[in-house]
């Protein structure tokens, strides 16, 4: 018997709903969390214009040549190199991928176009980044840990890190059957 992914509905954190809603919530999560160790959320406070911009945004950065993207290739004083990268041909993983930390980490190598590209990746980046920091509040209740534990056990954020990918069409294996 197959059962679905738990799906929680994070509206109540955001305004729009009760006490029970978040009871409810928290109930979702914690037992998907004890009995699958995963779960997938929906109404997550991140706003869907953003999100269809930045992937917008993202297809034409990466519509871009290599020439172009390059001009955006890595920073090295990161703990990962930021920026722009693709990997080596000889990789089974046929991707690039623009890589960034957080925005005031002084670590990110933005390209110059599209122009709005840095801006709405630095905000798709704080909304996720302040997601986490609420489903991790959430867990930390639901495990019954002291308050602001896993806040204050994570509490260098500076690793964080965000990326956008693109996959290019596979070219080895079989063909469609």
């Amino acid at each position: 018997m197959s059962e679905s992914i738990a799906t929680v509905d994070l509206s109540p954190f955001f305004g729009e709903g009760d006490e029970d809603d978040k009871k409810k919530a928290k109930e979702v999560i914690s037992q998907a969390c004890s009995q699958y160790g995963f779960f997938q959320i929906q109404n997550h406070g991140v706003p869907p214009e953003l999100l269809s911009r930045a992937l917008e945004l993202s297809k034409t950065f990466f519509g871009f040549s290599d020439d172009v993207k390059l001009k955006s290739s890595p920073g090295s004083a990161a703990p990962l190199h930021t920026g722009y990268s693709k990997r080596p041909e000889h990789s089974p993983d046929k991707s690039e991928y623009m890589l960034m930390f957080p925005p005031e980490s002084g670590f990110n190598v933005y390209p110059e176009n599209p122009h709005e590209f840095k801006e709405v990746l630095e905000d798709v980046f704080t909304h996720l980044a302040n997601l986490g920091s609420l489903i991790e509040s959430i867990i930390n209740e639901c495990l019954g840990l002291p308050p602001n534990f896993l806040k204050e056990y994570n509490h260098d954020r500076s690793s964080d890190f965000m990326a956008a990918y693109h996959y290019f069409p596979a070219t080895n294996g079989l063909r469609e059957h």
